[in-house]
């Protein structure tokens, strides 16, 4: 992992740094394979929420992310996205398939481009692959 590279471009201690991205069902989450944040924004938004996490509901740990993040901005905090992609390698907790995200220049090339849209946009186009293909409902 790049995490050196990811650190060094965290200096704002008022910021949560994660990527944003549209889940199947066309909901928000925020990808949580890397997610930097103050102690704060963990003790005061996320972890109360915890309990909403509910995958049998398709309430997902990133949906619950997400929300907490658009918390902490209405309180005058501040979001980002990581401009350099955070370089994996494992398995997937969730559905046990393999992590690569081992990028060529062109898709390095829509990575950064993606960037640009969500930043500067709001698009919210898929930026987790891992997450593309959850279920669109409820498990009855």
């Amino acid at each position: 992992m790049n995490i050196n590279d990811l650190c060094r471009s965290c200096k704002d201690v008022n910021t949560v740094y994660a990527n944003i991205s549209k889940d199947d069902w066309d909901g928000n989450i925020a990808t949580s394979q890397v997610v930097m944040a103050p102690v704060s924004f963990f003790k005061e938004l996320f972890l109360p929420r915890r309990e909403e996490i509910n995958d049998s509901k398709c309430r997902h740990f990133e949906h619950v992310l997400y929300d907490s993040i658009q918390d902490w901005t209405k309180k005058n905090g501040h979001h980002c996205m990581f401009w350099t992609p955070p370089a994996m390698e494992g398995v997937s907790g969730t559905s046990g398939a393999k992590i690569s995200s081992a990028m060529s220049a062109t898709q390095l090339l829509r990575y950064r481009i993606m960037f640009l849209l969500r930043q500067y946009f709001g698009y919210r186009g898929y930026e987790n692959p891992f997450y593309h293909g959850q279920l669109k409902k409820p498990i009855e």
